[in-house]
């Protein structure tokens, strides 16, 4: 049915009425996006949802096949953390020496074919410590800290790069107030003795010292945190960055070029 118009044509009921400007368009109705505010300017930790893996006495392709799987979801991961996300999978329990050598030999291999990358970050430490990410991929990502349960957990530069951020606001941390604003921003409260230590040797304030001719020199122990300022921000007072052409003994001789500048 319809109303009968005046040239004797029925105007349908269900016509769209193109008279009435103030009905909505689908193009007024799309929604927006909001815009993403990371909490503490923290990204979310991306964990890795396990499934069965291989067990890691199997051949070093099978074996590696479940570390990139793991490292595309969470790295940069701390090796130690993946090698335990990788034996939990596996049924296993603890990542004993056997082990650790069939998962380190993966590691190993996966860097020959170019599918796996794996960078020490702090001087001193060992194969565990190194940080594995995916070739391509960012070598510092600020994130919270998620499932990982210790501060050593967290790359290295991660740390860093974080402290970079607390060190350039307008009000500027330093020393044991810059750790407890690291820990609270982990969601963490203890400031034990090996945290303290541990943070320090991360600390970028820390890669400076007085030469013996007034020039700053490196502390060899946070010489190799690689790429902080990428994501940190840039640092007024040390930007650390690997060297591998250098040893540490060099970087620390008199009159060389200082890693932190």
């Amino acid at each position: 049915m319809g109303q009968r118009l005046a040239d004797g044509s029925q105007e349908s009921l269900f016509a769209p009425s193109v008279a009435n400007p103030t009905l909505p368009t689908a193009t007024s109705l799309a929604p927006v996006a909001p815009a993403i505010h990371y909490r503490g300017g923290l990204q979310p930790y991306r964990e890795w949802r396990s499934r069965p893996l291989p067990a890691p006495t199997s051949h070093s392709s099978a074996i590696l096949d479940g570390l990139v799987d793991i490292v595309t979801e969470e790295g940069p991961v701390v090796t130690a953390r993946a090698f335990q996300l990788y034996v939990r999978a596996a049924d296993g329990k603890k990542v004993g020496s056997s082990i650790r050598e069939a998962l380190q030999g993966a590691v190993s291999l996966g860097q020959r074919r170019g599918v796996l990358v794996s960078r020490t970050e702090l001087d001193g430490g060992g194969p565990s410590d190194a940080v594995l990410r995916i070739p391509g991929t960012p070598d510092v990502v600020r994130r919270e800290a998620g499932p990982r349960g210790s501060i050593q957990e967290i790359p290295a530069a991660e740390i860093g790069a974080l402290m970079e951020h607390l060190m350039s606001g307008s009000r500027p941390l330093t020393g044991e107030a810059l750790y407890r604003a690291v820990l609270a921003r982990y969601g963490k409260v203890r400031l034990t003795e090996q945290t303290l230590a541990h943070l320090a040797r991360i600390d970028p304030a820390t890669c400076r010292t007085s030469g013996a001719a007034g020039q700053s020199q490196t502390h060899s122990r946070c010489a190799r945190i690689s790429k902080v300022r990428a994501l940190g921000g840039r640092n007024r007072r040390c930007s650390p960055r690997i060297r591998s052409s250098r040893t540490d003994s060099q970087s620390s001789r008199p009159g060389s070029t200082s890693i932190c500048q």
